[in-house]
């Protein structure tokens, strides 16, 4: 369970290879970021609203580190007017 921050390593294209081309994924989630926030070391993360249900601590929410998003994520759908105008084709 969780027991505070810890020093979190640096995600780098060659660890999200190895993670997606030599480790098994067992688990396939759907996720929904909702929020952005920062911790009392002020570092940022996400809170994410799991598929699995509420049978966490959080009653379904998970407070995600952008290195984990980074690490784990392989495909991300965004609602287009998340997108500002100046990025948005089409």
């Amino acid at each position: 369970m969780f027991n505070g921050p810890k020093v979190e390593m640096e995600i780098s294209e060659a660890m999200r290879n190895k993670l997606f081309t030599t480790i098994p994924q067992l688990m396939i989630m759907r996720c929904r970021l909702l929020e952005r926030g920062k911790d009392q070391n002020n570092k940022k993360y996400y809170i994410v609203k799991n598929s699995w249900g509420t049978g966490n601590d959080h009653q379904g929410y998970l407070y995600v580190t952008k290195n984990h998003i980074l690490l784990k994520t392989n495909s991300l759908f965004l609602n287009k007017e998340a997108v500002p105008n100046d990025i948005l084709k089409g």
